[in-house]
């Protein structure tokens, strides 16, 4: 039977359960993967003879420590131009720096969020505000009420993913421009300007997120 084929009759089966249907990325490998319920990040082939694990958001194999932005920046530069070129660099540097959220004890990527926003590193475990990602060394709680990146309106530590990423998304907008600035006087004009054109073009990626992640807050208001 063809793909098709296939993912009709696992729609059948599965009804309302095959939201997320997705193939396995794996080459030839004509098993399906089902989103897994809640925030849980790994999926896995339903292939007996595959199994593989895939990252249950954006459905590539399992990138463990990576986000998916990390992976799909570094599968596109390994197909495309190359990471050693000047864009190429600038471009990792702009995803490994401020699109990636990571512990700042750690520099682990925090990949998940389970709608509180006292957060804890699974590297780590250092306390973590997840509005400003912050670390509080004797729980993150109390911080969180009172953080001054916190919108109006949240009167305690629970929020959604959207909310979540919202607050990311204004955290990496004001880190972009320290990026350019922190580069040595003596840095190569090449470079920085393959740097500033990637921030510009990280600054629209982030603008038209936001259009989405917005979106998706006003809904869980």
């Amino acid at each position: 039977p063809t793909r098709a084929a296939l993912a009709a009759h696992a729609r059948a089966r599965l009804g309302a359960n095959a939201r997320g249907l997705a193939f396995c990325p794996c080459p030839g490998c004509s098993g399906l993967v089902v989103a897994p319920p809640g925030d849980t990040r790994v999926a896995h082939c339903s292939s007996s003879s595959c199994a593989v694990a895939v990252c249950a958001q954006c459905r590539c194999v399992e990138h463990e420590g990576l986000s998916c932005l990390q992976w799909r920046t570094r599968v596109q530069l390994t197909s495309e131009e190359g990471a050693d070129s000047e864009h190429g660099a600038a471009r990792l540097r702009v995803v490994d720096e401020v699109l990636t959220v990571r512990c700042p004890k750690c520099a682990h990527c925090l990949c998940d969020f389970d709608g509180c926003f006292a957060l804890a590193c699974s590297e780590c475990a250092a306390h973590l505000c997840g509005w400003c990602l912050a670390e509080c060394a004797d729980g993150a709680h109390a911080h969180v009420l009172k953080c001054g990146a916190k919108p109006e309106g949240h009167v305690d530590c629970l929020g959604s993913r959207a909310h979540f990423d919202a607050a990311q998304r204004r955290r990496q907008a004001a880190q972009l421009g320290e990026l350019v600035e922190a580069l040595p006087e003596d840095a190569p004009a090449a470079q920085r300007r393959a740097l500033a054109e990637e921030v510009a073009v990280a600054r629209l990626e982030l603008q038209l997120r936001g259009l989405e992640v917005d979106e998706r807050a006003s809904d869980t208001e």
